[in-house]
């Protein structure tokens, strides 16, 4: 059942920081692959090189702890419940960017604007994935940037279609100023929300940087909760009037061709 994978054996037994016994588990729990997703504890033993006694009692200890499930059935082991209570905790941000990056790639290439993917994580705005536009005259940003909620269009998008409580809690927290053109007025911030919610999506000219436009779509999960927004951004002087409508029906397509494969 052996199958290729990365050696650590040498790191474990030379880096003072790292624990044998600790690295061993690893090991144990890395040999649970889809392609052999169950084993024996003469399996597992024979495939790294353990001894028997040893490997029983790394299985069990990871079977207490609800790492491992042994088959009542066939006596064969494999992954518990504990391992896909962790992973759903990462998996949802990690699934979402693998599957919209085809996506943004070909959002860039038809509006030659960099595309922005943006989650919420603890009332920020969280950018997950870019791809830049071709166009060397452009606008970029780290991946893991964060910014509040209330300012530029990948933001708003998200803030617009929280649920009403949570909104207000938000509002209620203070509106912070990067430009002359943040909206830091309640009244005219929730005026704005409205017309995002009404319209699908929002544009933002100049609310972090003076020099940039973008436009911000939401993209919402089966049970119409927004899971992230899709944006396009570039320089102000790139979105004329006559471009316009074009972008925002591409950012839309975009964000709902999204959707359908979540």
């Amino acid at each position: 059942m052996a199958e290729a994978r990365i050696e650590n054996n040498d790191i474990v037994r030379t880096d003072p920081d790292i624990l044998q016994s600790a690295g061993r588990i690893l090991d144990v729990l890395l040999c649970f692959t889809k392609r052999n997703p169950d084993w024996s504890i003469s399996e597992l033993a024979e495939e790294l090189g353990f001894h028997k006694s040893v490997t029983r009692r790394i299985v069990i200890t990871l079977v207490s702890r609800g790492f491992l499930r042994l088959d009542p059935i066939d006596k064969r082991y494999r992954l518990g419940l504990v391992l896909f209570e962790l992973g759903s905790v990462v998996l949802p941000t990690e699934a979402l960017v693998e599957l919209s990056k085809p996506f943004m790639k070909r959002l860039s290439r038809e509006t030659d604007s960099s595309v922005f993917l943006t989650i919420n994580a603890d009332d920020q705005a969280v950018c997950v994935a870019r791809v830049d536009s071709p166009n060397p005259l452009r606008v970029t940003f780290e991946v893991g940037r964060r910014s509040p909620l209330h300012a530029g269009a990948s933001a708003r998008a998200i803030l617009a279609f929280l649920p009403e409580t949570h909104i207000k809690s938000i509002l209620n927290a203070g509106l912070e100023p990067f430009t002359d053109a943040t909206i830091t007025d309640v009244g005219k911030l929730v005026e704005e929300l409205r017309k995002t919610r009404e319209l699908g999506y929002t544009i933002s000219c100049g609310e972090l940087d003076d020099r940039v436009t973008a436009i911000g779509v939401p993209i919402m999960d089966r049970n119409n909760g927004v899971l992230a927004s899709l944006s396009i951004s570039g320089p102000t002087t790139d979105f004329t009037p006559e471009r316009l409508l074009p972008l925002i029906q591409s950012t839309r397509d975009c964000a709902s061709a999204i959707e359908e494969v979540l």
